[in-house]
């Protein structure tokens, strides 16, 4: 069996050692009759810890420093396993160092425990791609890397800003619904109560079923109220409703917020909406928050269902959410943004922040290749942070990581382009000649549109004659 124990050093082994020893001994259940220590306790301090240890726990034990054979090999094992977990646990504050630092010279709120690093590459405008990779911790995590193909941009076109912006927007599309915008706070006032209800049944909004809870929202960057929902409980099953939107709000699509809001605050297993078949618009709205359709009713909710439609004629239908599985969502969002690239890369960045409603809640920098440059949005100016401090560094690192990751991607796509093309159909063109056209003009579909002058001067006569034949066709 082996333990570790962190330590206050003393002003030398020794007296680190003994004190180590004496506090173990007395809040230790369990004393071993022999205790191996190093030499650097004398024999003086042995005698010493063996009084100490007879009358703190009334138990007899020896103190040796062995010399050799086989209790010389388990104190050298013990050091070995000292060394190494000391090593690891000096590791370990360093790289916490780093992220402070970091957390410090971008004034972020915390230490960005997940950091994602973005890159695009692409040859002269051709199989551009996009990379994704994580750091949890200051390491990388591999599992979480993603490869993007740049699907908006035009063989041939470069405009690095639009691929990185398009792999962004894909990315952080996915953040929306776990990030509420909103503030939840649960309204227990009687007299308040009477008055939501009130308002709800002003809009024609069911109220046949008293509600278990009354919640209001207040969207954080106004600290504006924007709306009300209720909480109903049927037996096990758990319903939102009642959800009205100040008018002025309607057109920020804030009743799919509180929603979110609310399934993000709750503690239930599953949270239930009730909607009419005709509501379109709403489905699609929950669906993109990640509600699911419930094909099979429960039991003890079927009778309320049978009642509301008998009301007014309409079909239903029931989606379900697990608020766990939302709060699951927000735990991806990253607590920090690395771009590689400069000021116009970290712009068309913030501007899908922006757009997304992001901006707000996830951190952005950009890491420039020349000089090492740092930006963050809103400073013109670089941040004064030497290229060779920790922070740095490890920004670097990251930043690497992904051109690395990016440009990997890139040559796949390349290779695979050139095994497999419409090039392939064509007679007597040489694998060579393949290569050499998708080389010469970035894709099978370029050299296809390519005029015969500037085939001539890659194609000889009879494989240029042999194109032109296949291409006519």
């Amino acid at each position: 069996r082996s333990d570790n124990f962190s330590l206050r050093n003393g002003e030398n082994n020794s007296e680190t050692l003994f004190a180590f020893l004496r506090d173990h001994i007395l809040l230790s259940s369990d004393i071993p009759e022999l205790f191996l220590v190093p030499d650097c306790l004398s024999e003086s301090d042995c005698a010493l810890l063996e009084s100490y240890t007879e009358e703190a726990s009334g138990k007899k034990a020896s103190f040796r420093v062995p010399q050799r054979g086989n209790k010389k090999e388990i104190l050298e094992l013990a050091h070995e396993n000292a060394s190494r977990n000391a090593t690891l646990s000096r590791a370990a504050f360093e790289k916490d160092e780093t992220l402070i630092r970091l957390q410090n010279a971008l004034h972020l709120p915390t230490p960005p425990e997940r950091i994602e690093c973005y890159d695009i590459s692409h040859l002269s405008g051709t199989h551009a791609v996009g990379s994704r990779v994580v750091f949890l911790d200051g390491k990388p995590a591999k599992s979480e890397y993603r490869k993007y193909k740049i699907r908006n941009l035009p063989s041939g076109q470069i405009d690095d800003f639009k691929a990185m912006a398009e792999v962004l927007g894909r990315r952080l599309k996915r953040l929306e619904r776990g990030v509420p915008l909103l503030k939840v706070e649960e309204v227990t006032d009687t007299e308040k109560q009477k008055e939501i209800q009130g308002q709800i049944q002003k809009q024609g909004l069911p109220t046949d079923y008293a509600p278990e809870s009354y919640f209001s929202f207040t969207e954080i960057t106004t600290e504006k109220v924007v709306g009300y929902a209720q909480l109903r409980r049927f037996g096990k099953v758990v319903e939102a409703g009642g959800v009205l939107v100040f008018p002025e709000f309607r057109e920020k699509g804030m009743g799919t917020e509180i929603l979110k809001a609310l399934v993000f605050h709750s503690s239930e297993k599953n949270i239930r909406a009730v909607i009419k078949t005709d509501q379109l618009r709403w489905k699609i709205s929950l669906k993109a928050l990640g509600f699911i359709e419930e094909k099979m009713v429960p039991k003890i909710f079927a009778s309320v269902l049978a009642q509301r439609q008998e009301k007014d004629g309409k079909e239903r239908i029931i989606m379900k959410i697990s608020p766990d599985d939302l709060r699951k969502a927000a735990k991806k969002i990253p607590d920090l943004l690395v771009i590689d690239g400069g000021k116009g890369q970290l712009s068309a960045v913030v501007s899908v922040l922006r757009t997304m409603n992001l901006f707000r809640k996830i951190r952005v920098c950009a890491l420039a290749k020349r000089n090492e440059e740092i930006f963050v949005p809103d400073s013109g100016d670089p941040l004064p942070i030497p290229k060779d401090a920790p922070e740095s560094k490890l920004l670097q690192h990251i930043r690497d990581e992904a051109h690395r990751f990016a440009v990997s991607f890139n040559r796949q796509q390349r290779k695979a382009s050139e095994t497999t093309s419409i090039l392939d159909e064509i007679p007597d063109l040489g694998s060579a000649t393949r290569k050499k056209l998708l080389e010469t003009f970035g894709s099978a579909s370029a050299a296809l549109n390519a005029s015969e002058e500037e085939l001539s001067k890659v194609l000889s006569p009879s494989a240029l004659k042999s194109f032109l034949t296949f291409r006519e066709k």
